[in-house]
């Protein structure tokens, strides 16, 4: 097939990037503390890489349009007992609080009326949680 629905006319056109970023990478980091007579800690962090997406044309002859790139960060504290059957932790996910957004999706199909749509990332978050091995 050498074509696109005639619903999206040439808005999205095949030779156009795909949604996908050429970019995505991650790293992490832990490391286990013993802290004698009271179990262990492990301090934890994550960071996430996306490169710019694209967003595709909102008419016709418009150059494409990107979503710019971002990098989100995540820390974990974890506490374990000596037994290692009682563990409590607390996490920060976004932890810089990065205001982003998701791929718009398909607004070339709904620019001819008058409407784009996006998603806005996730904001920071913070949990802590508790779990007991019986």
């Amino acid at each position: 097939m050498d074509r696109i629905g005639v619903t999206v006319g040439k808005s999205i056109q095949l030779q156009d990037p795909i949604v996908t970023p050429h970019w995505r990478g991650s790293l992490g980091i832990q490391y286990r503390i013993p802290v004698e007579g009271h179990g262990s800690l492990t301090p934890r962090f994550d960071l996430a890489y996306t490169g710019k997406q694209n967003q595709g044309r909102l008419t016709p002859t418009s150059a494409l349009s990107y979503n710019p790139a971002f990098a989100l960060g995540n820390a974990r504290l974890t506490w374990r007992n000596e037994n290692e059957d009682l563990t409590v932790a607390f996490e920060v996910q976004n932890v810089f609080d990065k205001y982003y957004y998701l791929p718009i999706r398909f607004s070339a199909l709904y620019a001819s009326a008058g409407t784009v749509y996006s998603n806005v990332g996730r904001p920071r978050e913070w949990a802590l949680s508790v779990a007991k091995k019986f």
